[in-house]
């Protein structure tokens, strides 16, 4: 049978070959956004779009994970970074210990920054930290500062607050280096 009988014989596509061919391709872009999500794929969004910018942060006295009190920094006139994180977070797993090493490394001035642990047990969490070297506090997200009052719906998020206690600064996914260079000249 030669290719030109082949083709008469099968005329013209199918309707289900085109749904087929739809589901197919939905099938792959959830995919994708999946697997974007879960290996670190960072959706940041622009500083100046946040809905977030110049809202107000409440102040707070919490015990950390770690047992030791803190304050909202902002309470005594300090700007502050908020980092939301969790130990069942990929993305947050590999920020970490980034972000620790960049914090140790750089002038922070004023700056202080509390980290923010998300649905996660305290001792998974400290094993995170402790892995990361992580040494800024980190509180529970329960009480006065949630992940949901910020609207989030993923993690690691990072707020800059500024002295007064109002938001600077938002980003969605991890923090890139040059991210957290521009909060440290906004912050100072």
């Amino acid at each position: 049978m030669s290719l030109s009988e082949v083709t008469k014989q099968r005329g013209r596509p199918s309707p289900m070959m085109f749904i087929s061919l739809g589901i197919g391709a939905a099938v792959a872009i959830v995919l994708i956004t999946i697997v974007s999500y879960f290996t670190g794929g960072t959706v940041t969004a622009p500083t100046s779009q946040s809905p977030l910018i110049g809202k107000s942060v409440p102040a707070f006295s919490v015990r950390s994970l770690t047992g030791v009190t803190t304050t909202s920094p902002w309470s005594s006139g300090h700007p502050t970074l908020l980092v939301f994180l969790a130990s069942w977070c990929a993305p947050c797993r590999k920020e970490l210990p980034g972000l620790a090493s960049y914090l140790s490394h750089h002038s922070l001035g004023n700056l202080a920054v509390v980290g923010v642990n998300y649905n996660d047990a305290p001792s998974a969490a400290v094993k995170l930290l402790t892995t990361s070297h992580v040494t800024f506090p980190v509180i529970p997200d329960s009480g006065p500062i949630t992940q949901s009052d910020f609207g989030f719906v993923g993690l690691p998020d990072t707020v800059l607050v500024s002295s007064t206690g109002h938001v600077l600064a938002v980003t969605s996914g991890a923090t890139s280096d040059a991210r957290l260079s521009q909060y440290l000249a906004l912050a100072h």
